[in-house]
Formats: C-alpha cells, structure tokens, sequence
C-alpha cells in the first residue's frame, strides 16, 4: 500500500489488498469518530436511527413512481441517490460540527434530526410509505409455496439483497476508496497522517448508508402496513444493533448471518402466545452478552471525548463582595417559585396535569445530567427506572397505606435496579453502555412492566394527604409534584459541588489519573448510579400518582431517549437545564396540539440548539449571568478584565530579557548578606536564586563549602555561556525562534 505524502494533493494509489497493517487491515468501528468500514451503515446505528433515511428514499420512491409515473427502476436508482445525498448532507452539515463532543450529544443530535426526517417524508409523501398503496417491483415473478404467498418484494429481497452485500464487501476490501474509508474508521489520525482525507471517506460512508437504508426500506415497505414515527421507534434500532453488536461492528458475513438469526428467534417466540412479549428481553440478554464478551476499549478511546464544564463558572471575589451580585440569584429564584407556586390558583386541571408531566419528565432528566454530565456515563435507561420506581411506589402505597414509605420504596427499588446496571457498566463504556441500557429500556416496557406483580394490566393509584386533605385534583398535585423538583434540584445542586462530584468529575476526564490519586472509580460509578437511579424513580413516582390508572403505555421506551434529549437542550451546566428542556420538548405537545409542521418545527428547533449551543439552553442563561455581573461590576468600580484573568500584560520570555550580570560579580559575603540575586535571569519577575546565609549558592552537590562561583574553570564556562547568549540575541531577538541550548539552562 502506498499513500502520498501528507498534505500533498496527489491521488491515493492501494495495492489490491491491504497489508497488515492495523490501519487498514481491522477496523475498529467503536472508537471516536469511527465511519463504517466493514460494509454495514454502522455510523448511522451508532449516531441514527438509519432506517428514516431509508423511509425517506422510500417516501421519494412512492412520490416518483407512485404519483408522478415515472418508471419504477428509475425511480428506484433516483431514490437511492437522494437518501445517499441526505446522508452525506447530515455528515457535513451535523455530524461534522459534533466532531471532539461527547458521544451523548452526537447521538442526541442525530436522533432529533431522525425525528425531523420522518417527519418530513410523512409530509412529502403521506401515501407514499403505506405497503397497500407502495409501488411493487415490477418483472420479477410470483409464487405460492403451500399456504404463503411470495411476492415481487420478497423475490427482490431474495436476489438483490445479496449482490448488494456482495459489491459492498468487495468495495470496501478490495477497492482503494473503500480501504481508505476502514482505515479512517480504524485510525481517523495515522489515515490523516497517511495522507487520506478522511472527512471525505466520512461523508462517502455516510453517503453509502444513506443507499443502503433506502434499498432495504423501498423493498421492506410493500410487505408492511406501513412506516410511522411510532413503527420506526427503539424497538426497530435494537433489532439492527443486534447483529452488528454481534458481529463487533466489523464483519459483514458475521453481521448477516446473526441479523437472520436474530430474526428466527424473533419468529419463534412470537409463534407462542406465552413467549410473546419475551422478545426485547431476548434481545437484550443476548445484546448485553455480546458486548461483555468483547475486549474493553483502551485508555486512548475513552478519553476522545470533550467534555464542557458541568457547573456554572464562578464569579470572580471581587464579585461576590457586591450586593446585587451576591442576591441576585436568591431573589431570582424566590422570584421564580413565586411564579410558580400562583399558576396553581390560574390554571385548569388539564393545563396542571400537562405541567405535572413536564415535571416528571425533568425528574428523569435530572438523573441524565447527574449519571452523564457528572460521570460521564451515557445511558439511555433511566425511564426504565422511572417506570420500575413508579409500579413499587403504587404496589407499596396500597399496601402501607403510608404514602411516604411507598414513595421511599419505589425510590430504594429503582436505586437498586440502577446500582445493579452499573456492575457491567464497570465494563462497559460509550456506546456499549448506551446500547445495554436501552435494551434493559425495552425489555423493562415489553416485558417487566407488564407481569402482574408490576403493572399489568392497569393499576390505581392513590393520591398523596397534605395534613388530611386529599389531593385529588390535577391544580393541588402540581403543588406536591413541585415540591418534589425543588427538593431533588438542591440534591442534584449540592452533589455536583461537593468532594463526591468532584471526584467523578475527575472519573470522568481521566480515569486512569483519578486512580493514581486514590479514587475508588469502581465504587464511585456505582454510587452515582444508584443515586441517579433514586431520582429517576422519585420522577417516576410524581407521573405515576398524578393518573387515574397507571399503565404500561406511561412508561414507553422511547421515552428514556426523550429525556436525554431534555437533559442535552436544557444545558448540562445549569442544575435546572432539564426543567427548560421538558417545557420544551414535553410540554409544547402537551400544551398545545401540534400538526405534522408544527412537529418539524419543534424537531429541527430543539435541533440547532443541540448542534450551535454547546452548553444548550442553560448556556445562554450562564451568559446572560456574566453579563450582568460585569455591567454591575463596572458600575462599582471594578476592573473586569483584570478581575477575570488576573494581572493583564503581554508574555515575556526570560531569555529576551536584558541581563543582570551582578550575580556573577564577586563581593565580600559581608556586603552581600541575603540579597536576592536573579543571576542571569532577565528582569521579568522569575525567581532568583536562593543563596545560603554565607552568600553560597545553596547546592548539596558542591558542598556546602565551595563557592562556585570562584571557580576559575565555572566562571570561564559562564562567560562563555553569556556571549554565545547575547551572540543569539542579536542574530534571533525574537524569543520564539530561540533555541535553548544546555549553555543556556543556567540562566532558567
């Protein structure tokens, strides 16, 4: 294999087949920044629901041949073509913007865009993703075998699905564009260094995703009811990670051959009534044992990642000496409670139980910005917690009859299932973590919620006491529900700012370096998971005692997505960013009826926030903050500048420094006393050298009573030293360009 040099502009040139070199040779799709290099749109999993680009192509399809008339192979090729462009767009516009930002936001950030994509292809083409209305492939024959009946779809299925993979397996093996695509995705660094552009094997990937997902969503859709937002939820992502996972995201034949697998133990238990709904809990046991079984990543992988500050950025002292600064976030902030404590005695019952929502959902939000922002750990499982905490909490109610012990219950039990996950997360990181969690989502909603001894098929749950007085109606439960949110936002705030987030925060940057300082890591990640775990499940309870029957359809799994989503808009720096994230992205649909655009809006809205504000929402209240606390500052007197960065004046190196010779003078120890000599250190504030009470320079190595500086051979050396110094200056006066020679350490 032979690549140009870097950065020169000529053409990449491969051998036919890559050598063994780690670059090229074994693709490691997990690590930051990887791009799918062995065949399967493994990006797109990883940062995408893929399948909305397909539904979108499909949409195309339908809207080209379906409407338009235009013959259906050509409408088949076009439509490929432009789901290829809408997956090299996303690279470039939003992928590309993501780069150096945790995995959560990346991921986050392409799930809205998803959303809006479907959206939008349900808006082009209403009909168009329909299977009764679908164009059929035409020219391919039909049969019957016994009762089932094999149509144009499932023939096309049959024979282009393996010339596909076919061609694709060869491309990405033997064709040099797409050996330099692995080895971007194994290396992003060396591929550079290699001289391959791999920012334009990224957007090619994604282009090449963008055609397969549509080829499988124009040949799937005629043999479906159709596609929806609700069909194309987490449950289909799980079936496609399934065998990429088991595949390591790195073998296409290995990636088939357990996709089909996958399949036939779906069937197989959908086939019998009682294994039924045994199907997420299937696929999860056998996701999650797929990726224990694999090696842990490296140090290298685990600290790709950039994370932003997770607490507000103190205010300078001076600051903080003022009054109005001093006050002004209690005054706020009473301000606000105020607020919203009178909406209870101004709103309908309907307006309370849509805000009672919304407080919920910033419960489970708090908990992604205690376990993500803190810890650095992303999970995509914490309203399976909710929902757990939510079925305890009632079961316990009803059989107490105390009202505080069931909800301490349901809190304990979701802390408990919390600490539980967080065993493998010792193992787990990333991705890897976020997909066995979202399995655990699934399998919770699918399976666990619904055994009688959780929720069935339907509880009651009672409602709270407040010194006898039952609070029945949705205005006085928003009064408990907020009461809640208080209390777990100053847990949440307290926590961040103690020893203990501190010491996950350190975790978090560098694990490794938090362990040479004797952090427990291991016992640390266990903590915050069951202390995030606990809020969760106190938002879970507040959702599941506002209803008057508590079901499974409360706790859906695509939900622990949504409140992700709450916690990135919202703002990981502000301990009530996800209380702005939910009155957002749960409480605009709650509040008002919203229509196919009016969902767009709110998608590509939430969207940009996510891409163009790095700290979300609650970043541009920490801005609004500065603000007025320098312009309060500068009323009182105050320096800004010089009160945010310290003494202001430009850098001066020591060697460009005029020099003070006077240390190398010789005077009687008399006269010398303890002066403080610089030696040959330039007048720019460096520290002098320290001398003994006798006017020595205080070295072990020569001796307490040899004075160096009279020695003939050292003065010499000095001498010399100071005009190969000066020699320098005048031919090089810029102290950039001024190489340090070991003649020169001296004068450091």
């Amino acid at each position: 294999m032979r690549w140009p040099r870097p950065g020169s502009p000529g053409r990449i040139r491969l051998r036919r087949r890559p050598t063994r070199d780690r670059s090229v040779c074994r693709p490691d799709l997990r690590s930051a920044g990887g791009r799918p290099g062995a065949g399967l749109p493994v990006e797109p999993v990883r940062q995408l629901r893929p399948r909305s680009i397909g539904v979108f192509g499909a949409s195309m399809l339908g809207l080209l041949a379906g409407d338009w008339g235009m013959p259906y192979w050509g409408a088949f090729l076009l439509a490929m073509g432009v789901a290829a462009g809408l997956g090299a767009a996303i690279e470039w516009i939003v992928v590309r913007r993501l780069a150096g930002r945790p995995t959560m936001i990346g991921m986050i950030a392409t799930l809205g865009l998803s959303e809006f994509i479907l959206i939008f292809a349900l808006i082009i083409n209403t009909d168009g993703v329909t299977g009764f209305t679908f164009p059929r492939p035409p020219g391919l024959p039909e049969f019957s075998i016994g009762a089932t009946q094999v149509g144009t779809p499932q023939v096309a299925m049959v024979t282009l699905g393996p010339l596909l993979l076919l061609a694709l397996g060869w491309f990405l093996r033997q064709h040099r564009v797409g050996i330099a695509i692995r080895a971007a995705a194994d290396d992003n660094d060396a591929a550079l260094l290699d001289g391959i552009p791999a920012k334009r094997m990224a957007t090619l990937a994604w282009a090449i995703a963008g055609g397969v997902a549509a080829f499988s969503a124009i040949l799937v859709t005629p043999t479906t009811a159709g596609q929806s937002i609700d069909t194309l939820g987490p449950d289909i992502l799980l079936k496609g990670l399934a065998g990429a996972v088991i595949a390591r995201m790195s073998s296409i034949p290995i990636a088939v051959i357990a996709s089909l697998g996958v399949g036939v133990l779906e069937q197989f238990l959908l086939s019998n009534p009682d294994t039924r709904n045994m199907v997420p809990l299937a696929l999860g046991v056998i996701i999650v044992i797929a990726l224990l079984t694999q090696p842990a990543l490296g140090r290298a992988a685990r600290e790709r990642v950039g994370w932003q500050r997770i607490v507000m950025v103190p205010l300078p002292q001076e600051y903080q000496k003022l009054w109005a600064v001093r006050w002004f976030p209690r005054i706020m902030g009473a301000i606000l409670l105020a607020g919203s404590v009178g909406l209870a005695y101004t709103i309908s019952n309907s307006t309370a139980s849509a805000l009672i929502n919304v407080i919920g959902f910033a419960l489970v939000g708090l908990s992604v910005g205690l376990l993500t922002g803190v810890s650095g750990q992303l999970s995509l499982g914490q309203f399976a917690y909710a929902g757990i905490g939510a079925a305890v909490s009632v079961h316990a109610v009803s059989t107490t009859g105390n009202f505080v012990l069931g909800v301490g219950a349901g809190i304990l039990a979701a802390a408990i299932c919390s600490a539980l996950v967080g065993i493998p997360a010792m193992r787990l990181q990333g991705l890897a973590l976020a997909v066995s969690t979202l399995a655990l989502a699934l399998a919770t909603s699918g399976w666990l919620l619904k055994l009688d001894s959780f929720l069935g098929f339907g509880v009651q749950p009672e409602k709270p006491t407040w010194f006898g007085y039952a609070l029945e109606l949705a205005v006085d439960y928003y009064l408990f529900a907020l009461l809640m949110l208080i209390l777990a936002m100053w847990f949440v705030a307290n926590l961040r700012h103690s020893g203990f987030g501190r010491a996950l925060q350190a975790i978090r940057d560098n694990e490794d370096a938090a362990r040479a300082f004797t952090v427990r890591s291991r016992m640390r990640k266990l903590q915050i998971f069951a202390l995030s775990g606990a809020v969760a499940g106190l938002g879970g309870a507040v959702i599941g005692h506002s209803q008057t029957e508590l079901t499974v359809n409360s706790f859906p799994a695509g939900a622990s997505i949504d409140v992700v989503a709450i916690a990135v808009v919202g703002g990981l720096a502000l301990t009530g960013g996800p209380v702005l994230g939910a009155l957002i992205i749960i409480g605009i649909p709650s509040l008002w009826a919203l229509d196919l655009p009016g969902q767009a809006a709110l998608a590509i809205g939430w969207l940009l926030v996510v891409v163009l504000l790095k700290d979300g929402l609650g970043g541009i209240i920490c801005k609004v903050r500065d603000w007025w606390a320098d312009g309060v500052a500068r009323r009182a007197g105050i320096d800004v500048e010089r009160a945010r960065l310290g003494a202001v004046g430009d850098a001066v190196s020591p060697l460009a420094c005029e020099l003070r010779l006077e240390g190398l003078s010789t005077r009687d120890p008399s006269e010398r006393g303890d002066q403080r000599c610089s030696g040959a250190v330039g007048q720019c504030g460096h520290p002098p050298v320290r001398r003994s009470a006798r006017g020595r320079r205080g070295d072990s190595r020569r001796g307490a009573g040899r004075d160096r500086w009279h020695h003939r051979s050292e003065r010499r050396r000095q001498d010399d030293a100071v005009r190969d110094h000066r020699r320098l200056h005048r031919a090089q006066p810029g102290p950039d360009r001024l190489r340090r020679t070991r003649r020169h350490q001296v004068f450091a």
